[in-house]
């Protein structure tokens, strides 16, 4: 975690000091410096994605369920990411667009859990 606020403060700092006279550098390490934490949040998921694993297989419980959770971090997280980057650009509007589609995706892959609770609702 020191790494990422560590190379996001500098990042930031750097972005400062080039929106003053070049926005498009600022934009490139804007974008570079989100990829590399992006990246180390990755190695870090991997790690919590062992333990639920590891779980999972002591309880016995569908691992479908969890895959679908995690893509919709990864969905939630990834829209976030780009909408911050567009609107950082100067494009709110095509921000918002993609905040809404990530929901969205979010909506149309949680629906066989949705589906699911029905059944069990309506089965008991």
């Amino acid at each position: 975690m020191i790494r990422a606020a560590v190379t996001g403060l500098i990042a930031a700092i750097i972005c400062i000091q080039l929106s003053k006279d070049n926005r498009e550098f600022a934009f490139i390490v804007a974008l570079a410096a989100g990829l590399y934490i992006l990246g180390y949040g990755i190695i870090r998921l991997g790690e919590v994605v062992d333990s639920i694993n590891l779980v999972l297989n002591e309880v016995g419980l569908d691992a479908g369920y969890v895959n679908i959770l995690l893509k919709c971090i990864g969905i939630t997280y990834l829209g976030e990411f780009a909408s911050s980057l567009c609107k950082d650009a100067g494009h709110a509007s095509i921000g918002e667009q993609i905040e809404m589609v990530a929901k969205l995706s979010i909506l149309a892959l949680s629906m066989p859990v949705l589906t699911s609770l029905i059944e069990i609702i309506y089965g008991m």
